[in-house]
């Protein structure tokens, strides 16, 4: 189940829980998830999944952007593409304000911040920006940062910067922004963010199109689950689509996938069982938007091994 409620999720609880009993949810699913929701959720929190197991087992996770749509659902497996799209929006980040009393950096973990006061002694060691940037690279290091944003004094902001490209990985991008306000930088800040996610997604679909000619990726449904079926699949490409209600047979083995019945299968929504497949197996999974004709055949693809 996934809520859009900034303030609280009850009032949206409230539209999708008669929805849910109609859909077979046992009482203890309920009660499980109206007791998570009373717990006090992290700073920021725009969105909220809950998933229930018939014997009222739950897990919980929060996103700072909400669905795009409240949704409940009952089946044999959990609707995680969502969670697994959240996820990919958490982007390790340093933020780093510079100015004629030193610099103030504040790291953005998955689950958390740090923040660090370098002073204007330091901002003046040897060295272009050599104390900012030494704290900074270290901060980035501790959280595998993927994403620096330097902002502040325009005359200072650019030394920073480039002391910062020689000490970070390439997968690090640096960026300078001259900036007003609070306001102001916090926007930028999840511009930049929205921005690396997104370069993300196009560097996975160019990686697709080049392994695909070298026959080390398919696309398209049918050949992705025929790769997880033979235990070939390495990463898995495909899209968060709640109204996708295709279903598959799976059985308890991870590779144990059919798209017509088979024994003792039972059925599950098709991404779903996909999920499943690939998380027992250890691959990874990416969440990709509709590409159309540029991207895979139905917007799934596998890399292989």
């Amino acid at each position: 189940m996934y809520l859009a409620a900034e303030d609280s999720p009850h009032e949206a609880w409230s539209t999708v829980r008669p929805d849910l009993i109609e859909q077979g949810a046992t009482e203890e699913a309920v009660r499980a998830i109206e007791a998570r929701l009373g717990l006090p959720a992290p700073e920021h929190t725009a969105g909220h999944c809950v998933i229930a197991a018939a014997d009222g087992t739950t897990i919980v996770d929060h996103a700072t952007d909400p669905p795009h749509d409240d949704l409940a659902f009952v089946d044999t497996r959990p609707y995680a593409a969502r969670l697994l799209e959240w996820d990919q929006r958490r982007v390790a980040h340093v933020v780093v304000t510079v100015g004629d009393n030193g610099a103030d950096i504040t790291s953005f973990d998955v689950n958390h911040r740090t923040e660090t006061t370098v002073h204007s002694d330091e901002v003046a060691g040897p060295g272009p920006a050599h104390g900012p940037a030494d704290a900074v690279a270290h901060a980035c290091e501790a959280i595998s940062a993927r994403l620096v944003v330097v902002a502040g004094d325009e005359g200072l902001t650019g030394a920073v910067s480039e002391a910062l490209v020689a000490r970070l990985p390439v997968t690090c991008r640096v960026v300078t922004e001259s900036v007003d306000s609070l306001d102001d930088l916090v926007d930028l800040v999840v511009r930049h963010v929205a921005d690396t996610v997104a370069r993300t997604t196009v560097e996975q679909l160019r990686d697709h199109r080049f392994l695909r000619t070298h026959e080390a990726a398919v696309d398209g449904v049918n050949d992705t689950i025929a790769a997880l079926a033979a235990g070939a699949a390495e990463r898995v490409l495909m899209p968060d689509d709640p109204n996708d209600q295709r279903r598959l047979w799976i059985g308890a083995g991870p590779t144990d996938l059919s798209l017509t019945q088979v024994g003792n299968f039972v059925q599950a929504r098709l991404s779903d069982a996909i999920i499943r497949s690939a998380v027992l197996q250890g691959a990874d999974i990416y969440i990709i938007p509709s590409t159309g004709e540029t991207g895979p055949d139905d917007d799934t693809a596998a890399f292989t091994s």
